[in-house]
């Protein structure tokens, strides 16, 4: 039996749905192929606690994007979570959230979702917060951002992050 049938089934234990949507959800998939970019980026490492903690903020859904919040999934508190970044000398919980967001209104608004469903997936209050956020973190309104590829997307982060470490 495939895992889409499993999800499917209204009958299916609870546990059977909860863990297939976990091994196989898009937010997993997309969070594995941008740890992986940052791998090769240099930004993180293969076995560092960190990376984990990125992975699970990258794979969390819109309304658990909260530090408080990440932090309980991971079994931390918020100090003890910020510890573990800056001794990795990578950005902090909150950027790595923020990241997080751009990135589900990114993946909505590519396949062609309106920029207000994007916010909405994303996790953002409005179209408007959402398009000063990305402004914040890109420098291009979200607009713009369409014929932008993640990779594309990840490489301007990266470097408007080393960019603010040196100052």
């Amino acid at each position: 039996m495939s895992a889409t049938s499993i999800e499917a089934m209204p009958f299916a234990p609870e546990a059977t749905r909860s863990t297939t949507f976990l091994l196989r959800s898009p937010a997993h998939a997309d969070a594995e192929r941008v740890v992986a970019h940052l791998i090769d980026r240099g930004v993180l490492t293969a076995e560092s606690r960190a990376t984990s903690y990125v992975r699970s903020i990258l794979a969390a859904p819109p309304e658990a994007l909260r530090v408080r919040r990440i932090a309980r999934r991971v079994y931390a508190n918020r100090r003890t979570l910020g510890r573990h970044f800056r001794a990795e000398g990578i950005p902090a919980p909150l950027d790595w959230v923020a990241l997080a967001r751009a990135v589900l209104a990114h993946r909505t608004f590519v396949r062609g979702g309106p920029l207000r469903i994007a916010a909405a997936a994303a996790g953002y209050p409005d179209q408007f917060t959402m398009s000063n956020a990305m402004n914040r973190i890109f420098g291009i309104r979200p607009s713009q951002l369409r014929s932008v590829s993640w990779c594309e997307l990840l490489d301007v982060w990266i470097s408007r992050q080393r960019e603010r470490a040196r100052r």
